[in-house]
């Protein structure tokens, strides 16, 4: 069955000649330094992947997963096994990849939904003046205690926490048959070549449980914030300043958002652009009757299409495939 999302997915595609792309990532450990402002992802008997706090969760809600290269990409970085375990295959047997791969797009739109709900309520992306007050912490509260249809506390189950220094060396599995001064070793050697700090390590097998954990350390590491771009609208950690209003992802010609941005030539359109002055208009008009209103569905289902249908607006707009007056004109029929 894998084999076969494989094949459909092309996954191999990049691969070296004759070799396979053969999924063996199973069970993933992420440990945490905030020290180093640095992720660590395991798979069993593997290197670990180093990158930045946050990395995976960014990716994640940066994700077009209906986008078959996208959705490839992200796989081949972090493993199949990662997001298989999500699919009920009772349910899918005999179904082809094609059905498969629509299915795990079908879930990981929603949970990416319920993470870009709380991460914009967290870090109050769309400047909701009621919340403007509190801390990301308070507001991630907020959302929590609350009787809202987008809780991520779902995706907490099945996680295992582990104190060690390196998921492919545990010294908890084997506290019987190891000595003290055996353990005292091997802290020492990780201290002189530096690996990872002793920290906390996630063993999960699912990804929705790694942006859980993930989104749960950004919270509690006060120096790092969640950020929207400006220009491109995509998810960003800013690395230097917390105020940045723009990534450092390429846009166009080879420049980046940031580059572009520091023109001021964006932030002059933004402020004269009536139709995203709309936009956030009638986004904070849905989004609020939504969080008020957990308990109707109807609510919910319009913030999410309208949200998708929105973004697809914008992105045509920025091509030059719609202009500014017809995205207005379809922000006043569907406010």
């Amino acid at each position: 069955m894998l084999k076969s999302i494989i094949d459909f997915l092309k996954l191999d595609e990049e691969l070296e000649d004759g070799e396979e792309y053969i999924d063996e990532k199973s069970e993933l450990a992420i440990i945490f330094s905030k020290e180093q402002k640095k992720e660590y992802v395991y798979y069993e008997k593997s290197n670990p992947v180093i990158q930045p706090i946050g990395t995976i969760l960014i990716e994640f809600l940066n994700t077009n997963f209906e986008e078959g290269k996208q959705f490839a990409t992200f796989v081949r970085k972090y493993g199949l096994n990662s997001f298989v375990d999500m699919l009920p295959f009772e349910e899918f047997k005999g179904a082809s990849a094609e059905e498969m791969h629509k299915a795990l797009v079908k879930i990981f739109n929603k949970i990416q939904h319920n993470f870009i709900y709380t991460v914009d309520f967290t870090y109050n992306i769309y400047s909701i003046e009621n919340i403007a007050e509190l801390s990301p912490f308070e507001r991630y509260y907020t959302s929590r205690i609350s009787n809202n249809a987008y809780k991520i506390e779902k995706y907490r189950e099945n996680i295992d926490i582990r104190f060690d220094l390196d998921p492919n060396y545990s010294t908890e599995s084997r506290i019987d048959t190891v000595k003290e001064k055996d353990i005292i070793q091997i802290i020492k050697k990780y201290d002189d070549v530096n690996l990872v700090p002793f920290s906390h390590g996630y063993f999960c097998k699912d990804i929705s449980r790694v942006c859980y954990i993930s989104l749960l350390e950004i919270i509690n590491t006060k120096e790092l914030v969640i950020k929207k771009c400006q220009y491109c609208g995509k998810y960003f950690i800013p690395q230097n300043r917390n105020d940045e209003l723009y990534c450092n992802n390429i846009y166009k010609d080879g420049k980046t958002c940031k580059e572009i941005g520091s023109q001021g030539v964006f932030k002059q359109k933004l402020e004269q652009d009536d139709a995203l002055k709309l936009y956030r208009t009638v986004y904070h008009k849905k989004f609020n009757r939504t969080r008020r209103n957990p308990e109707n569905e109807g609510y919910k289902k319009d913030f999410d299409w309208w949200r998708e249908n929105a973004k697809r607006w914008k992105e045509d707009v920025s091509n030059a495939k719609k202009t500014n007056d017809e995205f207005k004109e379809w922000l006043m029929k569907t406010k």
